[in-house]
């Protein structure tokens, strides 16, 4: 973990010698001085890298990625639940108000519709980011799947897409919800690995201007 982060390999020099797992090269990050690795990307608004970059959440207030994805995703459902459990209590008293002869209660009535678009937006995060654990891929690479090397099929001449990290639904649900310790993960593991091979390639700089310019917001 050390030769990665410092760009040192065993021999204790500066490292021309690796390319990451995954089919693309190591990409070094010029704000953090580390060797970025596969499926990280540096946050602007957090200044830091984040290992598989999710997004940046205005709403709660951090960035999402390896260690605490799971618990974006239980917000969401959370909060989901909750508005829909809110609507279904507001309309059990609106059916006790009515058969007591009062009418309706407008004002809870105008609650109701306010609370509308807040239910269909919370099912439509839990809806895409379950179909991101499905497929094992996060916002950042959804959204930029074309600025990514490594799902591009190097056997298909039109570049078609492969995710290479697709490993099946349950595998894929383990991955994104329960992670290895961050010395046994193997995206750094691999690239260490990478990096103390001999002539293992040149390693490739991408300017932060390039490869970070779209923190995508919930």
């Amino acid at each position: 973990f050390e030769r990665l982060v410092d760009g040192r390999g065993r021999d204790g020099g500066g490292g021309d010698s690796s390319s990451s797992g995954g089919g693309g090269k190591v990409v070094l990050c010029h704000s953090c001085h580390i060797r970025r690795p596969l499926r990280a990307k540096h946050c602007r608004v957090r200044r830091k890298c984040v290992m598989a970059f999710d997004h940046y959440c205005p709403y709660v207030g951090n960035a999402v990625g390896l260690y605490n994805y799971k618990w974006f995703f239980l917000y969401c459902l959370s909060f989901t639940l909750s508005a829909i459990q809110w609507q279904y209590v507001a309309w059990a008293h609106q059916r006790h108000h009515q058969r007591q002869n009062a009418g309706k209660d407008y004002s809870l009535v105008a609650a109701q519709l306010w609370f509308c678009p807040f239910i269909l937006f919370g099912l439509a995060m839990v809806t895409y980011h379950a179909q991101l654990v499905y497929g094992n891929l996060t916002t950042n690479e959804h959204v930029n799947l074309h600025r990514y090397d490594y799902f591009q099929d190097p056997n298909a001449p039109s570049r078609k897409f492969k995710n290479p990290f697709d490993k099946g639904c349950l595998n894929n649900l383990i991955d994104r919800f329960f992670p290895p310790a961050l010395e046994r993960h193997p995206l750094l593991l691999q690239a260490t690995l990478d990096d103390d091979r001999p002539n293992g390639g040149k390693k490739k700089r991408d300017d932060d201007d390039d490869d970070d310019d779209d923190d995508d917001d919930d």
